[in-house]
Order: structure tokens, then C-alpha cells, then sequence
């Protein structure tokens, strides 16, 4: 519901919404044109312009063709958050993604020192503030990563799972799949079994491509929700500064473990993860 209220709290609008927009129960004593989503709602059609597109509550779909069509060949170009906007937003009509949840920035700052923290927030869209973080000045190669990730032009999507919820994925013949997890498993209160992942975009030159590849043009980051806090704040940075860093620097290829026997042979990645966790856990150490 979004309420309209004057200087003494008095209701000059109330909108209850349906999931994809749709108002009931409504009362209209205000001008204000800013609805669902905070979108303008236009006269005439009373459709809401969302930036990139036009969408129209009472059908549940944009009113012309997805500008970004290509990288999700699955999907209606019409569709309107793959259909579930319980969980996924658009925010200006170009790409939909999973509603950031303040779980998922807190173990990103959880990785840095409370001084370097106090620079990541979220922005109106969900992102992080890349004017905010680009204000400090840090020696911290975690702080430095995640500078470098917010000032790149690729996207990185990072999200906290419980066993039970899933992700999108391709295989490894670009086949698209929904029922990606992480998991954990504990026995008498021990974790004893973990496991994370990141989905980075298929590389057609790979010789053999992972058994599971972004859906699209994005790399995502998912982590199981019920760990420690130092151990949710380890296994993102092993994700995000190991996979994810190297895959939006380096390129594809680079970001990769490389097992022979019981040997990790890609030494640049596991030096670079190994750095990154030891600096989580001294700034954790070093938290009041």
C-alpha cells in the first residue's frame, strides 16, 4: 500500500496494490501521480513510465519491445520481471534483476574495515552508490575491488540464498535451467558441508565451459544465507574478489580453479583469495 498524507497525518490517497500493479481498495483525494513503484502514472492510458518503457498494470506487461532483448532470448520481450514481482524489479524498464536485500550488502561490508564500510550503501536503483564509494580514498585491496566492480561497466549481482530458494542458469550446451542452489549442511551444530557459487557469461572459446553459466550478460554471486557472519564474510570474499574480480579484469578463463590431483594449479586466483580472506578476517578481528 502507498499512502498520501498532509502536514496533520490526514489521508489525501491510499493505493493497495496487486503484485503486478494493479490498484484495489483505492481512495483518490490528491493530485499525486507517482504510484507503483513510484512511476508517473500517464492520463489517458494509465500506463507508468518507468524510463526505458511504458507498462500497463491491469495486463502485467511492458507496452513495447524489451530494449535489451537479446541477452534474454528465453523470455517474452513483453514480460514484466519474468513474471514474479514478488521477488524481481525493473527499475527504469530495462533489465528486471532479484530485489537487493540488505542481507547481501551487509556481508559485502563485512569484508572491509568499519572505516572503509561506512562508503558502501545502496542507491534509488539498488546499486551501489558509485559516488559515495568513489569519495574514499583506501589502501584496502578488498575496498579497491569492490571500487573497481561499482566503476566497471559490467554487472555484478550479489544475492544470499537459503537451501530451498533457486537460481537461473545455463549449462554447459546453453540450455536454460532454474533449478540452481547452494546448500549447507550442519551435523550436530557443525557446518559440515558448503558450497557458493558465481555465474559468470558462456565463452564460445572455452574448451570446456562450466556446467553452469550466467543467463545472460551479468555475473552473479550467490552465497548460502545460514553461516556465520565471518564465514558468510570469508565465502564472499573467495566470490566476489576471487571469481568475480578476475572475471571482470582479466577476462574469461582466468577466474577459474584449475584442479590437478588435490593441487589448485591456477595459483594467481587461489594467492589472490587467500590475500582477500586473510584482510576479512583481520578487519573482522578488528571490528568493535
Amino acid at each position: 500500500m502507498r499512502a498520501v498524507v498532509d502536514g496533520n497525518g490526514t489521508i489525501k490517497q491510499k493505493s493497495n496494490y496487486y503484485p503486478f500493479g494493479m490498484t484495489f481498495d483505492t481512495y483518490e483525494g490528491s493530485t499525486n501521480k507517482y504510484l507503483y513503484n513510484g512511476k508517473e502514472k500517464q492520463e489517458g492510458t494509465h500506463w507508468l513510465d518507468y524510463g526505458a518503457r511504458m507498462y500497463a498494470c491491469e495486463l502485467g506487461r511492458w507496452m513495447c519491445v524489451d530494449p535489451m532483448a537479446d541477452q534474454r532470448l528465453w523470455v517474452s520481450p513483453y514480460n514484466y520481471c519474468q513474471n514474479n514481482p514478488l521477488s524481481r524489479i525493473d527499475p527504469n524498464g530495462m533489465m528486471d534483476i532479484v530485489e537487493p536485500t540488505p542481507e547481501a550488502l551487509k556481508v559485502i561490508k563485512n569484508t572491509l574495515s568499519e572505516e572503509d564500510a561506512k562508503f558502501v550503501q545502496l542507491d534509488k536503483d539498488g546499486n551501489i552508490d558509485a559516488e559515495l564509494i568513489n569519495s574514499n580514498s583506501s589502501e584496502s585491496q578488498n575496498f579497491s575491488n569492490l571500487v573497481e566492480m561499482v566503476n566497471d561497466d559490467k554487472t555484478v549481482e550479489v544475492h544470499t540464498l537459503s537451501n530451498e530458494q533457486t537460481f537461473d542458469y545455463k549449462d554447459k550446451n546453453g540450455v536454460m535451467n532454474k533449478d540452481g542452489k547452494v546448500k549447507t549442511d550442519y551435523y550436530k551444530g557443525e557446518l559440515v558441508y558448503m558450497n557458493a557459487t558465481t555465474l559468470t557469461p558462456s565463452d564460445n572459446h572455452t574448451e570446456k565451459p562450466s556446467s553452469q553459466q550466467s543467463p545472460d550478460n551479468n555475473v552473479y554471486v550467490y552465497i548460502p544465507k545460514n553461516l556465520s557472519i565471518l564465514k558468510s564474510a570469508e565465502i564472499m570474499s573467495h566470490e566476489l574478489y576471487g571469481h568475480s574480480y578476475i572475471y571482470m579484469i582479466m577476462g574469461p578463463n582466468k577466474n577459474k580453479h584449475i584442479i590437478n590431483g588435490c593441487t589448485d594449479m591456477n595459483k594467481s586466483l587461489m594467492n589472490r583469495i587467500k590475500r582477500s580472506i586473510n584482510e576479512t578476517n583481520t578487519n573482522f578481528k578488528n571490528r568493535k
